[in-house]
């Protein structure tokens, strides 16, 4: 320890000898300053640090609170029926004229729906053979040849009535893409 004691007393002896330059002393007061402002700075974040953490703590157990009370209650329902033929049979036909009603509402949409998406242009033709199948022809003189896919597609979605035949008077209903919607016999219409 006597060492020790002895270089420090010569460190101090030679520090006071020794004058550092002005800009030097103003740098090291500078970094002395800057420093003991260092402290508050990190205490104001750890201060914001350690309130956010216990925000969210209490945050947690309230959200861990509330989920225990919130317990989903069950309760049993037990059904009893004194009658049950008569019952029975006033249950289906309540059911049934239900499914009626609704059946007749979504066919009554169904048919606005169709008339809405018909209602683009119509023209008159006349049914007419050819090699490849069906063609009509236009009160124009325009032939529409008709593939047998797309009569097949027609028949299929009832947009074809069956009983036509060469020489029958038609409508031909277009989207507004120019596409044949449906095909039927002409309403005592003629070119």
């Amino acid at each position: 320890m006597n060492n020790d004691e002895q270089l420090k007393a010569l460190y101090q002896q030679r520090k006071s000898q020794t004058k550092p330059p002005h800009s030097t002393r103003q740098l090291l007061l500078a970094k002395a300053r800057a420093e003991q402002v260092k402290p508050s700075y990190n205490l104001w974040n750890w201060t914001l640090g350690v309130s956010l953490c216990a925000a969210l703590l209490v945050l947690f157990q309230y959200v861990g609170l509330f989920h225990q009370q919130w317990q989903p209650t069950y309760e049993v329902i037990q059904v009893h029926r004194w009658h049950e033929e008569s019952q029975t049979e006033e249950l289906a036909a309540v059911l049934a004229e239900k499914a009626r009603i609704e059946h007749a509402d979504n066919y009554a949409r169904y048919l606005q729906g169709q008339q809405i998406v018909t209602a683009h242009h119509k023209r008159l033709a006349r049914l007419v053979n050819t090699e490849d199948g069906w063609g009509l022809q236009t009160c124009d003189q325009e032939l529409v040849l008709l593939t047998a896919q797309l009569v097949e597609q027609l028949l299929n979605s009832r947009r074809l009535e069956q009983q036509l035949k060469k020489g029958d008077e038609v409508e031909i209903a277009y989207d507004a893409a120019g596409r044949i919607l449906t095909i039927k016999p002409a309403s005592k219409l003629s070119c």
